[in-house]
């Protein structure tokens, strides 16, 4: 008999994520590229006093009771269909989560499912659970019934064996799709729902019996668009040459209907011959530029020059498809041309599609001809009026170090735009030379003297990277200002003042100053007040006091490295600031355990 249903508080584990503005490299579709933007280096904005040291938190790992699954198996055979249907829920959440399967749960699932006289809902859970668990089943027993199923329970369990290519439910796929095909159709044709699922099954497992009927289907003067789309789609999964000539036929009657259109493309999925190129470059020229951006990225996966070719007007065309795969196939084509067209793309206004031009720019300027053409294109960007190629132009200069550009980059610092601006904050850590000390010091100086009264998010990042830039110099005239950012009741954002800690370190690295010990000291001690203060600081603060050489700090440091978990912003930090001053190695920072409860029963 099943435990009685117990309530219970899920307890989970809090985590806390330092993390400030960053951007990551965009990704773009390759298809054998001849230049890898992927072996190159992808610049990404990141701020340094999370890098140094870096001490990645350990993500919680779910511990299972040992009886739980035995409790489950229990609900899954009790005779109340709410418990069953609780427990197949629960088995779901649980092996998402990483539970192991229980051997005995499959049984019990399938027996549900063919148990008709439970309630529907039972039966989808359990149908559910089996999908969960991926255990494909091979069992003629229980695909037998599957022609009567209700057609909730078939939305469940078709798609997953098609996934699992059961053999067994091929004849019946093949039936629904021709009764569906079939003119007039017969009185008892399969529900609409059937049909669908069985034309995404036959075109999941390319099953080459089912050509003739998704063809007749495809013609059928009764089927609607959208289920002829989807008979396209798997004829095209499958990959029977005769396709392209149905695909020229399809092409020629839809003249200039889209969709009619899209349902040609659609069958040259898998197709590579000279036949479906010429007919691929047709649908790459139409008007509707939708269809022409379909075609055009089925055309570079077998003929890229040609999209190459049509590069110059579609580098700017307005469908974000084309301009998409046009960037990812001028990947073939290393020249100058491709140089100017990529830095057109720069201005992009999708996200990816900008990132996929820098990257490839990137990846043309380890080619010695092609550098100079990349370094002006690069200039170009940050020099124009386009913010969005500004902020691809700055990465760019920076990740080929141009530091010739230090004038514009500085005065790109007060762009309206903050991705400019702060784009340009990152830009100026990078590329600073001791020459450039003196100017970072005195923008930060006038940017921190005008955030102590105002809070202003884009101003806070230029200035966080130009605190860790005279960290980065270790500029020694910069203690003096960054003193400012230490204080608890110091006007300005935790990270801000996290970088302005990290920095102080830097710049009095083995400098044990009194003064900036002990304001650090009450940082980091400042842990049960009741406004205790932001851990970014504390941490930070233990940082500092290690690369300074506090050796008195040493009990304090230890004394956090025991109270605050290792797994923890604060303790990792103050195990990391021991192990430097002992010159000990630090501990490896376990994984935290939960126990994961709060299930619709279990164990008291």
């Amino acid at each position: 008999m099943c435990p009685l249903p117990v309530l219970f508080v899920l307890v989970l584990g809090l985590s806390i994520s330092a993390a400030g503005w960053a951007q990551g490299p965009g990704t773009a579709e390759m298809s054998s590229p001849a230049v890898d933007p992927a072996a190159g280096d992808s610049p990404a904005i990141s701020w340094r006093y999370l890098e140094r040291p870096h001490l990645p938190l350990k993500e919680t790992e779910f511990v299972w009771l040992a009886s739980l699954p035995d409790r489950w198996t229990r609900c899954l055979q009790a005779d109340e269909a709410d418990l069953n249907r609780d427990a197949a829920e629960a088995i779901v959440q649980a092996v998402g989560l990483g539970m192991p399967v229980a051997e005995d749960w499959a049984a019990e699932l399938r027996r549900l499912v063919h148990d008709g006289g439970r309630p529907l809902e039972c039966r989808v859970a359990a149908a559910q659970a089996l999908v969960a668990m991926d255990q494909p089943i091979d069992e003629a027993g229980f695909w037998s019934s599957a022609a009567d199923w209700p057609l909730a329970l078939a939305a469940v369990l078709e798609p997953a064996a098609a996934a699992w290519d059961v053999g067994r439910l091929r004849p019946l796929w093949l039936r629904r799709v021709e009764a569906a095909a079939a003119t007039p159709q017969p009185s008892d044709a399969p529900h609409p729902l059937q049909v669908r699922l069985a034309i995404e099954a036959l075109g999941q497992v390319a099953a080459p019996a089912a050509t003739a009927p998704l063809t007749r289907l495809l013609g059928a003067p009764h089927a609607s668009p959208a289920l002829r789309l989807q008979a396209a789609t798997a004829l095209g999964r499958i990959g029977d040459p005769a396709v392209v000539e149905l695909a020229q036929q399809q092409f020629e009657a839809a003249g200039d209907d889209g969709p009619e259109q899209l349902i040609a493309i659609r069958l040259l999925r898998r197709q590579d011959s000279p036949e479906t190129v010429a007919l691929l470059e047709r649908f790459a020229d139409l008007p509707d530029r939708a269809v022409a951006g379909e075609g055009l990225r089925q055309l570079r996966r077998l003929a890229p020059a040609q999209v190459v070719a049509r590069a110059d007007q579609n580098i700017t065309d307005r469908d974000a498809n084309v301009r998409s795969v046009t960037v990812a196939a001028l990947s073939t084509a290393a020249d100058r041309r491709s140089v100017g067209l990529l830095a057109q793309a720069l201005d992009d206004p999708v996200p990816d599609t900008r990132h996929a031009a820098r990257d490839l720019l990137l990846a043309f300027a380890r080619r010695d001809e092609l550098r100079p053409a990349v370094i002006a294109a690069a200039t170009g960007a940050v020099r124009s009026d386009r913010w969005r190629a500004q902020e691809q132009g700055l990465m760019i200069a920076t990740q080929l170090q141009r530091r010739e550009l230090r004038e514009d980059v500085f005065a790109l610092l007060d762009h309206e735009r903050s991705e400019v601006a702060i784009t340009a904050a990152w830009s100026i850590k990078r590329l600073s030379t001791q020459a450039w000390g003196a100017e970072v010091l005195r923008q930060t100086t006038q940017r921190l003297a005008g955030l102590a009264d105002r809070f202003d998010s884009t101003a806070s990042g230029v200035a966080m990277h130009l605190v860790e830039t005279l960290g980065e110099l270790a500029w020694q005239e910069g203690a003096e200002p960054l003193m400012r950012l230490v204080p608890k009741n110091a006007p300005y954002e935790p990270a801000l003042r996290a970088a302005g800690v990290w920095s102080l370190g830097e710049i009095l690295r083995g400098q044990p100053e009194q003064k900036v010990i002990t304001a650090l000291q009450q940082r980091l001690a400042d842990a049960g007040s009741m406004l205790p203060e932001h851990i970014l600081v504390r941490g930070m603060s233990a940082v500092t006091l290690a690369k300074m050489g506090s050796d008195d700090s040493l009990e304090l440091l230890r004394r956090f490295e025991r109270e605050e978990s290792l797994n923890s912003f604060v303790g990792a930090r103050a195990a990391w600031a021991v192990a430097q001053l002992t010159g000990q190695a630090m501990p490896e920072i376990p994984a935290p355990e939960t126990n994961l409860g709060g299930w619709f029963v279990q164990p008291l």
